[in-house]
């Protein structure tokens, strides 16, 4: 499931803000690890997924939602960038969904 969601992420509008880790200096937002201590991309998840780097499902998810919290927590809900965060995190939400309740069925 975390292979298809990841999929599914990678190519939702918006994502490609989300494919490599930060660059602070590119973006001239050198305070960036001050107040992001933990960073999250999809690339890198892409990538421990790849390398069967997770243990369990919840390790995956907590590290999709990382990426969000990181980039609210920097840009804030509302500024330009938080607001495509949050439509790249409500298409999360929606295939999160649709998978979890198809894997029930």
């Amino acid at each position: 499931m975390a292979n298809k969601i990841m999929e599914f992420l990678w190519r939702a509008p918006n994502a490609k803000l989300f494919h490599h880790p930060v660059d602070p200096e590119m973006y001239g937002i050198v305070d960036y690890f001050d107040v992001v201590k933990h960073p999250m991309d999809f690339g890198t998840i892409k990538n421990k997924l790849e390398t069967h780097q997770y243990d369990n499902a919840k390790q995956f998810f907590k590290d999709v939602q990382l990426v969000f919290d990181n980039c609210l927590k920097y840009n804030g809900k509302d500024s330009h960038i938080g607001k495509k965060c949050s439509v790249v995190q409500s298409s999360y939400k929606s295939i999160y969904k649709k998978l979890n309740s198809d894997f029930w069925l």
